[in-house]
């Protein structure tokens, strides 16, 4: 099972998280955890190529982990707060809400990736109406 973003809460704290759980099942880095508000700032406004460049992550953050905040932040995903573990909400609907928009942002950029890696013919195929077959790969 590949990374994904779930939503956790955290009972001392009273808030809910959007943490990364692993391939092995393992919880990894909180959503905001290594950015302050300039960082934040910062990912908002860049774009898919600054983000993902010629199929390398950044070396500053991981490419979907930088694709969920900027999209939290570009949506207005109201968080409570940036705190040392990173964004959190007071309610599980708005972190459910913000966590949608994350995994959307995500799914849409992997789509464009594998469209991006398309033959020509498949590409004009796809902009005529053509639908690939499930599991089709070129």
């Amino acid at each position: 099972m590949p990374d994904k973003l779930t939503i956790q809460y955290y009972e001392t704290d009273g808030v809910y998280v959007i943490q990364w759980e692993l391939e092995d099942g393992k919880p990894g880095a909180v959503l905001g955890d290594d950015e302050n508000e300039e960082d934040l700032k910062e990912i908002a406004s860049m774009t898919d190529e600054d983000i993902h460049y010629n199929g390398e992550m950044n070396d500053f953050f991981d490419t979907e982990h930088a694709l969920a905040i900027r999209s939290i932040m570009n949506n207005k995903m109201n968080f409570l707060e940036l705190r040392d573990f990173g964004l959190c909400w007071h309610s599980h609907n708005a972190a459910q809400i913000a966590l949608d928009a994350a995994n959307q942002a995500i799914e849409k950029f992997h789509k464009g990736i594998e469209t991006a890696l398309l033959p020509e013919w498949a590409k004009t195929a796809l902009s005529n109406g053509w639908k690939m077959p499930d599991g089709w790969k070129p």
